[in-house]
Order: structure tokens, then sequence, then C-alpha cells
């Protein structure tokens, strides 16, 4: 996976809803099953999105996509930028509020999974940050689904439409809403290590959605992989695929191993001893740790610290989200990390750019008693429209919220997700 998974995800949050056809309607669930075949463990990994193109997106946009994502109150001067970015529909006054574009790679790595019988392919973001399974329905307008594989319940022997239930998200950059359909489900491991197959499995069925959404080619859902035993459907919230899931594994366990401008995998029910070197060293997951939800990744470092500087033992939790492009810490820890970056500056939105050419010292954190390290090469998110200058791939929140660790840090580490023991761990990686 790479930052374009994460940019990916950014453009791709939200959807569902499906074609009511001449299919059998149900007003509850059904019995939701594992399907013979299913592997006991599975690798998967990710693919080359055939359709995918290179742009570019307002950095204002990809900095205030995790606040709204999860509800954040944003730090003033990007809530300033964002109110006047949705005002305007002229993306060149947006530019010039906000200052800068950044090169985007959304949608560059995608994950397969297989809905229906006879199954459809679809390729689509997991995201540990959020908790539901969305996709591009049949129902939808061919303006809105064009560039995208679409499902289609009327070509599914299995499909059941959910009455009554429906799906419904906004974010700054578009919105999608729609209905629910129960179908078979497998998670593809491309034949080389099988595949995770669910009778029964909710799957959100986009009919429209809007903004940026329609213009991501290839990107066909996203799929949510956080801790959360429910989803976000309504009136009836579901049991979550991976809380159904991993309990039938060899173990309640996935990890993740993106890599940068590159196919990164996400493996289940089994820890590959040959992605990490040393120990793995894991922190609990704290509850209630973000605005008193509990479905987060979330864990407490015990300290951080920039290149070969002395540690500040500050406690601070974070959530690791691989939805979210960038990493966003609080204020007095970014603004001191890009004091030591010759040439840095905060645009108008109050982010932080430098020279490319700059040199940029690693983060380095401690679970425990365990130092990790994110080299200068992960804090480049993008390079600017000038050429010269980046942007950070740290960003800063307020002083005393919840940090993100996102696919920065995602890329640079093996993590953990240890679903059974209600732990996150963390390796150096072995390559």
């Amino acid at each position: 996976m790479s930052h374009s998974i994460m940019k990916a995800f950014f453009l791709l949050i939200i959807w569902v809803s499906a074609f009511a056809v001449a299919k059998p309607l149900r007003s509850r669930a059904p019995e939701r099953e594992i399907l013979p075949g299913t592997a006991k463990s599975l690798a998967v990994g990710q693919v080359p999105n055939p359709k995918w193109t290179s742009h570019r997106l307002l950095a204002t946009e990809v900095y205030a996509e995790s606040f709204i994502k999860h509800h954040i109150p944003m730090p003033s001067k990007l809530q300033a930028a964002v109110q006047a970015l949705k005002s305007s529909g002229n993306a060149s006054i947006i530019a010039r509020e906000t200052g800068e574009t950044v090169s985007g790679s959304s949608g560059e790595f995608v994950w397969p999974i297989l809905v229906g019988t006879p199954s459809q392919t679809l390729y689509v973001v997991f995201d540990t940050g959020s908790s539901d399974l969305w996709v591009y329905g049949s129902g939808m307008p061919t303006t809105e689904a064009s560039g995208h594989a679409i499902y289609t319940p009327s070509a599914s022997s299995d499909a059941q439409l959910f009455t009554g239930q429906s799906f419904n998200i906004a974010y700054i950059s578009g919105w999608a809403t729609g209905d629910v359909w129960f179908d078979t489900l497998w998670v593809d491991g491309s034949g080389a290590s099988g595949n995770i197959g669910v009778g029964g499995n909710p799957i959100e069925t986009a009919n429209s959605v809007g903004g940026v959404f329609p213009t991501l080619p290839g990107i066909d859902g996203i799929f949510g992989l956080d801790t959360s035993p429910l989803d976000s459907e309504s009136p009836s919230q579901q049991q979550t695929w991976l809380d159904f899931v991993l309990p039938n594994l060899d173990a309640e366990v996935f990890t993740v191993s993106l890599v940068s401008g590159g196919t990164g995998t996400m493996d289940f029910g089994f820890i590959d001893s040959t992605k990490y070197t040393g120990s793995i060293a894991y922190a609990a997951v704290l509850p209630g740790a973000f605005n008193g939800a509990t479905n987060y990744w979330a864990f407490h470092w015990s300290g951080f610290s920039f290149g070969n500087g002395p540690v500040n033992s500050t406690i601070l939790p974070l959530i690791c989200d691989t939805g979210s492009n960038l990493s966003i810490l609080p204020q007095s820890i970014t603004n001191a990390y890009y004091s030591h970056v010759i040439g840095a500056y905060q645009a108008s939105d109050g982010s932080w750019n430098f020279p490319c050419s700059a040199y940029l010292p690693s983060f380095n954190f401690k679970v425990g008693s365990s130092q990790f390290s994110v080299s200068g090469s992960h804090m480049i998110f993008s390079t600017l429209a000038d050429g010269v200058h980046c942007y950070g791939a740290i960003q800063a929140t307020s002083e005393g919220a919840t940090g993100f660790f996102g696919i920065p840090f995602y890329e640079a580490l093996f993590v953990v997700h240890d679903y059974g023991n209600n732990q996150i761990g963390f390796a150096k990686r072995s390559s």
C-alpha cells in the first residue's frame, strides 16, 4: 500500500445502496455463515489499479480529511480554510484561499473482493479507521458509476435486499447514500493462500454518490476494519465482517505491511515472522480514547524524539488509521519537528510545507521500552505545484487532542492488530 491507498481512502470515504429488483426481501438479517473452503489464514495483496490516473488534490482537503472523517474539531486556520472551500465551487479561488494543491495517487493500489454468486470482482480500500463495507451499486446513474466496477444484486443468486435498511454518509469532498443487501462475500487471496468466504454478509450498496467520488476511477468501495463489533447502518446496526470472521481463523489477528509506491499486504489469522525483525512491542487498545468511542485501534505511546535527539517522555493517545493520508499530531509536537527542517513554513490553512531538498530527521516513538523509527523519507506526502516545495506527511491538531498514525507510519512499520487480545503491536520491517 502506499501514499496511494491513503490518498485513496481520503477520496473514497462515502457510499452505499442498491438496486431493488425482483429479489427476496428481508426485514432482518439472514443467518450469516462461514462458507465451505474458507481458509483459516489468508494473505491478501494489493494489486495495481488499471484505471488509476494521477491527479491533483486541494491541500486543505487532504489536511481536513481525518478531522471530518472522525468528527474532530479542526485548528482555527484549517477551519477557516474549509469554510472558504465549502462556500466556493471555483477551484482556482479555492487554491488561492488555501494556498496549495498537491499531487495525488488515490487508488493507485487496491484490494480485491468477490461479491455475489457468480462472483463479481470489486476493488476496495481496506480501512482500519472505519467499520462499514461500502461498494458502488447498479442503481447508480451512469454519470456517477463510470470508471467503476459495479455490484449488481440482480446478477447474484444469493442477493437479498434488507428491507428498510439504509446507509448515508457525507464528507467535505462529497456524499453517498443507498440500501443494504445480503450476499456472498469472498476476500480474495488470489489463489496463493485461499480465500475467506461469508454467506449472508451485509453489503452496503451505493445508489448515489456526489462530489469527487465519481471521478476516482477503479476504486469501487471501502472495507472497514476498525475494532467496532457493529457497523453504522440504520436503523439496525449489523455485526462487522471483522468481528464475525476473526474468531473462525487460526488467530484473531491481522497484520498490515504497506509499501510506499508499491503493493502492500494484509495477513488475516496469522503473523508472518518473515515480515519483521526483532520482537513485537504491544500496547493495549484504549477504551474510549477518542471522544468516548471504543471502536478505534488506539494506544498510548510512551515518548517520542527526532533524529538522534533526546526522548520526550510525554504519553500520548494515538489512533492507527490506514484510511488517513497524513499523520496528525498535537501542535507542539508538529511545530517542534518542523523546527528541525530548514526552510519549513506554514501555509494559510496552518499546514506545514518545506523545500523538497531539505533534510528531514526521523520521527521516533516508544511503545513501552521499545523505540521505533520512521525515517525522514516518510515525512513527505507530496510535492507542491511549484515542484520545489513539499507538503508534510505530519500535520497538526489542537493541543491535547488525540493524534493519528496514518499511512506515513504504516509504510515504515509492521503493525499487528490483535483483535482477540485487544492490543496493537509494532515491529521493525524486515525490508
